[in-house]
């Protein structure tokens, strides 16, 4: 394939990058050291990079719960990514790269395609045409003018 095409299926199929850059990630160890990573923010997920190193650790939206303590303090803001199995993932960057609200709008545009899918794969034939007369009536009947006569 030619270059244009990877980057248009690589863009639809989210893995185009939204924003590349670094973040530090707080390590789980005793001394919960600051470590470098190269960051790459798609679509579908946030990967991960050590610097030097060739493994890539990916954290794709549909494991994130949330994104959490967004925190200004000095030069840094600093950010935690709630996992849906509980686990927290604490992260600072220069308070001017706005990693914090970039992941957090990927994140909601994720979440939101996803409802998009599975509401947009109910069945069809559960839609308000199909329920029973006496519901479709009564929320028609809420929508009619009142009269009274006398």
């Amino acid at each position: 394939m030619h270059g244009a095409a990877l980057y248009i299926i690589s863009f639809l199929s989210g893995c185009y990058p939204l924003k590349e850059g670094y973040l530090e990630k707080r390590s789980h160890n005793f001394l919960q050291v600051w470590k470098k990573k190269r960051v790459e923010l798609t679509r579908s997920a946030l990967t991960l990079c050590a610097s030097g190193s060739k493994h890539r650790e990916v954290l794709p939206f549909e494991s994130v719960r949330t994104l959490d303590c967004v925190e200004h303090r000095g030069r840094y803001c600093y950010f935690t990514l709630v996992m849906a199995n509980g686990k927290e993932l604490d992260f600072r960057s220069p308070a001017e790269m706005a990693w914090g609200a970039e992941i957090t709008l990927a994140l909601v545009r994720h979440k939101n395609e996803q409802a998009v899918r599975v509401r947009g794969g109910r069945d069809p034939s559960k839609r308000r045409s199909d329920l029973p007369v006496s519901f479709a009536n009564r929320h028609r009947m809420a929508e009619l003018p009142l009269f009274i006569t006398v």
